[in-house]
């Protein structure tokens, strides 16, 4: 009887279709691995599906949506907007601000938006197609490549717009790898004028001080200034506040927002809690830069009040906003 199971166990055997493991099929090993963590980590590149934007999304933000530029376009450009994370899940607001952005541009007739998830987009050849870069959320070591880097600044200081939304701050900070923690291009911290973000709760209710009431990005909020739920960064390394001009800032003594680590690490007096900057202008060489602090949550993109600043924001950027209070400068 056990003679006539093997002659069955062999026949069978010969039936056996042998099946080729992909690159994705983990495969079992009893073997510790020997590579160093180096040799094994490999950057996770997350990109927020578009159906991650719902119908209820759509409906929100396009009745919210303004209907026409904050000033005439000098000229219609392009909008390159950046939306790639690295090591990091990335924000479902990501792809509402790819679709109230889009929808701006198409309504208003301000701009064109092209959405890339692609570095190559920030080769010399490519960005001088563009009037200004967004980066949308996007976190972590976006690229190493130097020459992208490279032609990423002098795409800025030669006159390109920048517009960096909410955890973008965090763009070129390693969140994976043995450099995990490390910044990793300092140079994009200038362009922005700030470094090292943190924050509380992800729904934190702060009272928003608006500096300059008439300036063309705060003209739709109230002068008194307004209370305002969001996740909102604190950013611990500054290299000037002579360098930005600040448009609004978080009152934490209204707000009753307490960080004392974050106190004890800041270096200037003028850094104190009370005068956290959440949306702020600069130059660098003879490019515009703007640094929008809300756009966590993705009713943000809900609000006719935040979408307009970043209408306005994005003409800023774009050359359309001409201003004499922009003159701070690198």
């Amino acid at each position: 009887m056990i003679k006539y199971f093997f002659i069955l166990i062999g026949i069978l055997n010969l039936f056996v279709i042998p099946v080729t493991l992909s690159a994705d099929t983990p495969v079992p090993s009893t073997t510790p691995k020997t590579e160093s963590p180096e040799t094994d980590y490999k950057p996770y590149i997350r990109i927020v599906p578009e159906k991650a934007l719902t119908r209820s999304d759509k409906d929100l933000i396009t009745m919210a949506l303004p209907t026409q530029p904050i000033v005439k376009p000098k000229q219609l450009r392009k909008l390159l907007v950046f939306d790639l994370n690295v090591d990091f899940e990335g924000h479902r607001s990501i792809v509402c601000a790819n679709f109230a952005l889009t929808q701006m541009g198409l309504r208003t007739k301000a701009f064109d938006v092209v959405v890339s998830h692609d570095p190559a987009d920030f080769k010399a050849e490519h960005l001088q197609e563009f009037g200004a870069v967004v980066l949308n959320n996007t976190v972590g070591n976006l690229f190493e490549d130097e020459q992208l880097r490279h032609d990423f600044e002098e795409y800025v200081k030669n006159g390109g717009g920048l517009l960096v939304l909410h955890s973008a701050a965090e763009a070129f900070i390693c969140y994976g790898g043995d450099k995990i923690g490390q910044d990793d291009w300092a140079v994009f911290g200038k362009m922005l004028g700030a470094r090292n973000m943190v924050h509380q709760e992800v729904n934190e209710l702060v009272f928003v001080t608006v500096e300059h009431p008439e300036h063309p990005l705060t003209q739709f909020f109230p002068k008194e200034g307004f209370w305002y739920r969001d996740e909102i960064p604190r950013f611990v390394n500054w290299y000037s506040s002579e360098k930005q001009l600040i448009l609004l800032r978080m009152d934490s003594t209204k707000s009753k927002a307490q960080h004392s680590a974050l106190r004890q690490s800041q270096e200037h007096a003028e850094n104190d809690e009370k005068n956290h900057a959440l949306l702020w202008v600069q130059q660098y060489g003879q490019g515009r830069c703007c640094y929008i602090a809300f756009g966590h949550n993705p009713r943000v993109f809900w609000d006719s009040a935040m979408l307009k600043l970043h209408l306005a924001a994005a003409q800023f950027v774009l050359g359309d906003l001409d201003t004499s209070d922009n003159n701070k400068t690198e």
